[in-house]
């Protein structure tokens, strides 16, 4: 079809030089499925914007255990340009946990600021000059012909002080990245079929190991899904659902939980959405957990359970009360001044549009 040809044109045609092109478009597919409601729509161009710093965070993790396992990502001599600042974290982690602890760090900002910021400018840098650059020149001749960059004017997610977030400072203070509506379109309607192994994380491995010749293909998939292995950490739920198990009920099938027969279920899987964020754990049995297994909750069947989920939502953030709120309106709802009861309304309603979402894109529906 049409749609495929243009996305193979874009992996197959364009230069070869540094994986920066792979990384761009597998970060652009995953930022439209995992955060489509912060996308603003232009009025005057017909252009569709996402916050740069989400590409950016993405990046991150996937170089990291690239330049931490030595994998070249650019022919010849050179390095990639923020190899240094990237190096620093990897130093200062390899005797302490780690990238999955500097992940966790991350996450929760427990990095300073000061020192992360020359990693989020040079990657910035690599990526307005880069792929952003010269993505779609071989058939236009035109700079910036498929991707452009634009100052942040029309959203700010406040962030003070001690309540400093990475993600929300990225989010603020790095524009946008955008692009045509009808690549938009297409990349999500078709962005999960060109995003696996065949496709863009297969060539990109390809790729590096043809820079480098001693490089094992396998081991490169395994070092590019590892900025997604990592986050499947579910203790933080658990600690909190483990302290009212005598109260509580699976999530879907209602039936009484105890601390032999629950487990954490991602509502939206997480092999699919790779979302980790509080609001999308919730408890359920386990025999009910393996039957639905990657599967995604109707709309309906979210909605009968609306008052449960709001429940569970509720006793995460009493305990988490800031992560809780942050991590809804990034990955869920969006920047909103609503209430709690209103704000947790709200997320059932983006929960909902959520699982249409994937499931008119092909994900098998699941209902009890």
């Amino acid at each position: 079809m049409q749609e495929s040809r243009v996305l193979r044109r874009f992996i197959e045609r364009e230069s070869k030089y540094a994986s920066y092109k792979f990384a761009l478009l597998r970060g652009v597919i995953e930022i439209i499925q995992e955060y489509d409601h912060l996308k603003v729509e232009s009025t005057d161009d017909n252009k569709v914007l996402f916050p740069l710093g989400l590409l950016i965070e993405k990046w991150i993790f996937y170089y990291y255990p690239l330049v931490e396992s030595n994998i070249p990502q650019i022919y010849g001599q050179k390095d990639i340009s923020f190899k240094k600042e990237l190096e620093f974290f990897i130093k200062k982690y390899k005797n302490n946990g780690g990238f999955l602890q500097f992940y966790n760090d991350y996450r929760h900002s427990k990095l300073q600021l000061d020192e992360i910021k020359n990693l989020f400018h040079k990657i910035k840098i690599a990526i307005y000059n880069g792929p952003m650059k010269h993505l779609g020149y071989s058939s236009s001749r035109s700079y910036y012909s498929i991707f452009g960059y634009e100052r942040n004017t029309y959203r700010k997610l406040n962030v003070k002080g001690e309540d400093l977030n990475l993600r929300e400072y990225l989010i603020n203070n790095y524009g946008f990245i955008k692009f045509d509506k009808d690549l938009y379109f297409i990349l999500s309607e078709f962005g999960s079929f060109i995003n696996g192994t065949d496709s863009i994380i297969f060539k990109w491995a390809l790729f590096s190991a043809n820079i480098n010749k001693r490089s094992d293909i396998e081991k490169i998939i395994f070092l590019l899904r590892r900025s997604t292995e990592v986050q499947r950490d579910v203790y933080d739920a658990r600690k909190v659902y483990d302290r009212y198990i005598k109260s509580l009920r699976c999530v879907w099938s209602d039936k009484r939980l105890n601390l032999v027969n629950y487990e954490i279920d991602h509502a939206l899987p997480f092999s699919i959405t790779f979302v980790n964020d509080l609001w999308n754990l919730l408890p359920v049995q386990d025999r009910v957990n393996k039957k639905k297994s990657d599967k995604i909750p109707t709309s309906d069947l979210i909605e009968r359970r609306r008052g449960y989920i709001k429940n569970c939502w509720n006793l995460l953030f009493e305990e988490y009360k800031d992560r809780f709120l942050k991590e809804m309106k990034i990955s869920l709802t969006g920047n909103t001044n609503k209430n709690n009861e209103d704000l947790f309304n709200y997320g059932i309603e983006k929960l909902k549009q959520k699982s249409k979402f994937l499931i008119d894109r092909g994900y098998e529906p699941w209902e009890i």
